[in-house]
């Protein structure tokens, strides 16, 4: 089978800055705590409709509280988290949907 790997330009997915430019989520600010978001990436800003995977940076920044972060293809929510952050603090990882 042949894979087709497309490199974009870097794009803000979800951004929770009130009065920022990129939100997937609507209300803007922080995110409440236990909140799943189904985002679509295929067909987004130049991602090729068929794509399968996708490849992320995903950031928190200046949490109120320590916490986690999954990310993962729509379906059955995996037990491990991808970032784990503390309060006040940035943090940030590289993440790969689906990672099979």
């Amino acid at each position: 089978m042949r894979r087709l790997v497309s490199l974009l330009a870097l794009c803000a997915l979800l951004g929770t800055v009130v009065g920022g430019t990129a939100s997937a989520y609507p209300s803007g600010g922080a995110l409440p705590p236990v909140v799943t978001l189904e985002i679509p990436i295929a067909g987004f800003d130049g991602v090729p409709i068929e794509a399968v995977a996708a490849a992320m940076n995903v950031t928190v920044t200046g949490p109120a509280t320590s916490g986690y972060l999954t990310v993962y293809p729509c379906g059955e929510r995996p037990v491990v988290s991808n970032l784990n952050y503390v309060s006040d603090r940035r943090a940030n990882a590289r993440r790969r949907a689906p990672d099979r």
